[in-house]
């Protein structure tokens, strides 16, 4: 009977496990991605939950540091959303809710098999091999690409996503070829030895093929961040304590770096733009942070106010409106304070130091993760929040110092009672993301049919779209030709806690205009110009309203700035404001 309830738990564990991995790569930027498929596999992994939790009473469970650490994360994050002194929609609470579930999920419904981590290892190697050939296929023109100005894409929305899927895979493959490349004879044809040493060799074959076909694809992508996330791999893989090795390996790290910041300058002028600009940020709320939700807001401010203290810095040709802090550690500090950012770096370290030091090969995979997610968004995605909660939930799995060990009906009851929580977390959530998904769809059918009109619908709608900014955009714009100008104004003010887009501002200093409250509206211009000083159309903006008010010598000077300013992206709009302002000095407008 035990025998053939651990056979049962590994066949549930490995369908469980595979079932996370697929939608990995199902996943597009749709939202929410793929709500549907993703609540349907965390429902249905809490059926093996309950059964193991009643049936198989002899095995323990070890509770880790890591469980603590991320139980305790999950707690201050919900408080830090209740009790922040600013308001944030709620909803931002989602993401972490249901990857928390995920990483109970798995502590609890996966049994503890040393051999489950090498069907991980299978699994990773098989769907990032059918992330690379899908590339592949892409960058020869036999696939179409999700973007529409890069070619290679995968199953994302762009190579950067795309290219840190295939390091992950790559850093997985490449530990696991280099700690157990050996073939093993098949001299004995019969028995239980032959199929172990079978299938040990068909995986050493599959992660090498994974090694092969990753470094074909990975140099399409140009991802500075891959190449130093796989280095870092290397390096920590490789490299022994010898210091003329680590001299040039350090030597060669720093010409790499140079490398990859002139390969593309303009972008790493504006991932060190954002960086400084979330420290600032930190720096503001440094305890507790902004709350959670309250990135975006936080973010615009501290960029406004940097660029009101550092008029003439070289980085405001690279000034933008991020929709990610391109660091995910930062966006934690920004949001949840230095204390949400300590008990999230915690489980991260411990995770990966406990993984290596148990010479794990997912380990490899984590700090890939890791190091991509300091120099872009990946914990931001949900391919990667399972694919790290998979890597999180085996290093506590196999914590050689468990805090607690947990067994017989102590284990059931742990099992049965997280397995109400779950459960109760889920559904609401489910319904709720099943509503945003749905107004998501009749918002882009309004958009197909060009709905110039604004009804009551439209206004509730914006109650469950309240953290979508497109939506608050187009219902602002609509309000506002529609003459309904304070719920305009409220429509683009809820935009601006949701989005750094400084066309927010601009449009509630159009909306002031039309209400005649001239001094507001140029408060909000000259915010929209601080935020991103590289556009130009906020200047044009208040250009007009100095003209309109007949001040002169303010609207000369605005009109010479625009005519000195060199634009971000040159266009037609630019150049019909270049004109515009040039015939103004010239006294020629009429």
């Amino acid at each position: 009977m035990v025998c053939s309830l651990k056979y049962w738990k590994m066949m549930v564990g490995t369908i469980v496990l595979m079932a996370f991995l697929w939608v990995t790569i199902l996943t597009v930027d749709d939202y929410f991605g793929r709500p549907d498929l993703t609540f349907s596999v965390l429902f249905f992994s809490i059926c093996p939950l309950i059964v193991i939790g009643l049936t198989d009473r002899r095995t323990a469970l070890k509770v880790s540091v890591i469980d603590i650490f991320a139980l305790v994360w999950f707690s201050y994050s919900i408080l830090n959303a209740l009790f922040s002194p600013v308001s944030h929609s709620k909803d931002a609470l989602i993401p972490l809710t249901t990857t928390f579930v995920l990483y109970v999920i798995l502590r609890l419904a996966l049994p503890q098999e040393k051999s489950l981590d090498k069907i991980l290892v299978a699994g990773i190697a098989v769907f990032g091999l059918y992330e690379c050939v899908i590339g592949l296929l892409q960058l020869y023109g036999l696939e179409r690409s999700n973007h529409v100005v890069f070619q290679i894409t995968g199953t994302f929305f762009n190579p950067g996503p795309y290219s840190i899927y295939v390091t992950t895979m790559l850093a997985v493959c490449l530990a696991y070829c280099y700690k157990r490349y050996r073939i093993y004879s098949l001299n004995n044809p019969i028995g239980e030895k032959y199929g172990v040493r079978f299938a040990g060799n068909m995986l050493v074959l599959l992660c090498a093929a994974g090694c092969i076909v990753g470094l074909i694809a990975l140099p399409a992508t140009l991802s500075r961040t891959a190449f130093v996330a796989l280095a870092v791999v290397l390096f920590v893989l490789f490299v022994r304590c010898n210091p003329r090795i680590l001299l040039t390996v350090m030597a060669l790290a720093l010409v790499l770096g140079a490398i990859l910041y002139f390969l593309k300058k303009n972008s790493a002028d504006g991932r060190l733009l954002m960086w400084i600009v979330s420290l600032k940020a930190i720096c503001g709320h440094p305890v507790f942070g902004s709350g959670i939700g309250g990135f975006h807001k936080v973010f615009s401010d501290s960029q406004k106010e940097y660029f009101m203290a550092n008029p003439d810095s070289s980085l405001a040709s690279v000034a933008g409106a991020p929709e990610y802090a391109f660091n995910d550690f930062l966006e934690v500090g920004v949001e949840q304070g230095l204390v949400g950012l300590l008990l999230f770096s915690l489980i991260i370290i411990v995770s990966i130091c406990k993984l290596l030091r148990g010479k794990n090969e997912i380990g490899y995979g984590l700090l890939a993760l890791s190091v991509c997610a300091m120099f872009s968004y990946p914990f931001s995605l949900l391919p990667f929040k399972i694919l790290g909660c998979l890597f999180v939930a085996r290093a506590a799995a196999w914590d050689k110092r468990p805090l607690m060990v947990l067994a017989g009906w102590h284990k059931a009851i742990v099992s049965i009672v997280s397995c109400v929580v779950c459960v109760s977390l889920l559904i609401p959530i489910n319904i709720r993301i099943r509503d945003k998904v749905n107004a998501v769809k009749d918002f882009a059918i309004d958009k197909v049919l060009r709905i110039r009109t604004v009804n009551d619908l439209h206004l509730e709608r914006a109650k469950i779209l309240c953290d979508h900014p497109k939506y608050l955009f187009w219902l602002g714009k609509r309000l506002k030709n529609a003459g309904r100008y304070e719920e305009s104004l409220d429509a683009f003010r809820r935009g601006t806690e949701v989005s750094c887009d400084n066309m927010f501002y601009v449009m509630m200093g159009n909306v002031c205009t039309s209400l005649k409250r001239f001094d507001e509206a140029e408060d909000h211009y000259k915010v929209a110009h601080y935020m991103q000083p590289c556009k130009l159309y906020p200047l044009y903006q208040l250009l007009l309203l100095y003209e309109s008010e007949g001040r002169t010598e303010d609207a000369n000077r605005l009109a010479q700035a625009i005519l000195d300013s060199n634009p971000k992206v040159r266009s037609s709009a630019t150049d019909e404001m270049k004109t515009y302002a040039s015939e103004f000095l010239r006294g020629s407008v009429r």
